[in-house]
């Protein structure tokens, strides 16, 4: 029934009513630029969220591609993640699956985690623009609490550090920290917990928590 219905937001103050599936093909259209393209096979979903597919203009061929917007936010090349969990008419049981967990039992760990992640990447950022980069693998999430004593150094190292101490996981053990040795313009961190068992993969309470799946636990908690 969700999906068949078009959700029309209303403006008493400016007299006007704008459909779900104009302000994201806008805030698409922002996201690429104003681009000249073509949208189709636009669907509601709950949580504030439209689906569909723009037509992405290549050098030698066009095709039809993916995209999702979130609250005016724009995806325009979506994960296999983003189109489970936001396109869908149960957010919470798609995110269970893809990631073989149980959100509601699991809330209070997760809850945890995420809260670990707010402390750590704002962190990591403050790092990077001492440093002009996150700290390498070798150099962990130590390199927040104390000075690095290998790998790429650089000063100043702020006298209190970027934290007091690195927070652990639930389960006490540190959480997994990698920084590709590829090059670019800007290089990105991975950051994760590898849940009760401390080793990656595994489901329920063993199952790997990213700090990349926080938009996908915002938006369960909004619904």
């Amino acid at each position: 029934m969700y999906r068949i219905l078009t959700v029309i937001a209303c403006s008493i103050a400016l007299g006007a009513c704008v459909s779900n599936e104009q302000i994201a093909t806008e805030s698409m259209n922002t996201e690429i630029n104003n681009q000249p393209t073509d949208y189709r096979n636009l669907r509601s979903y709950p949580g504030n969220v439209t689906c569909g597919e723009y037509l992405g203009i290549g050098f030698y061929s066009s095709k039809y591609i993916n995209f999702v917007v979130v609250d005016g936010k724009a995806y325009n090349r979506p994960n296999k993640l983003d189109l489970a969990v936001f396109c869908s008419d149960n957010s919470i049981s798609s995110l269970n699956q893809e990631l073989g967990i149980d959100y509601q039992a699991q809330k209070e760990s997760i809850k945890a985690i995420r809260d670990a992640f707010a402390l750590i990447e704002p962190a990591l950022l403050a790092f990077e623009k001492d440093a002009k980069r996150f700290p390498s693998t070798e150099q962990g999430l130590k390199a927040l609490s104390e000075p690095a004593l290998y790998g790429p150094l650089y000063t100043p190292f702020p006298e209190d550090g970027y934290l007091a101490t690195v927070p652990l996981d639930p389960w006490g053990n540190e959480f997994d920290y990698y920084l590709s040795p590829m090059g670019g313009i800007r290089i990105l961190y991975d950051l994760q917990s590898f849940g009760a068992d401390g080793v990656p993969g595994g489901e329920g309470e063993n199952a790997d928590i990213k700090s990349t799946y926080e938009r996908y636990f915002e938006h369960i908690d909004n619904l």
